[in-house]
């Protein structure tokens, strides 16, 4: 099996939706494990905490803050996360 495709992600997220000056802003925060099903073992875990502005119907603007621990010695990543989403 391809090593790509034998990982499960389960996510949990809670959102809020702000309005803020007629804008719509969701605040998030979530929570990301990376299993990997050949080792049987979670490798990777991921929090955020950010939020979501959409620019007009087809632009999402997202900014995070990611924190991730690693089961491997000095891997954890940690900073800031800007997405830009676009709906086709």
């Amino acid at each position: 099996m391809n090593k790509a495709f034998n990982r499960f992600r389960p996510e949990a997220a809670l959102a809020d939706p702000l309005g803020i000056k007629e804008q719509k802003i969701t605040s998030f925060v979530k929570i990301e494990p990376f299993h990997d099903l050949d080792i049987e073992l979670t490798t990777l875990t991921c929090f955020s905490l950010g939020a979501d502005w959409p620019v007009d119907s087809h632009l999402t603007l997202g900014g995070a803050y990611i924190r991730g621990f690693s089961r491997q010695r000095n891997t954890d990543i940690e900073g800031p996360s800007l997405a830009l989403k676009v709906r086709l």
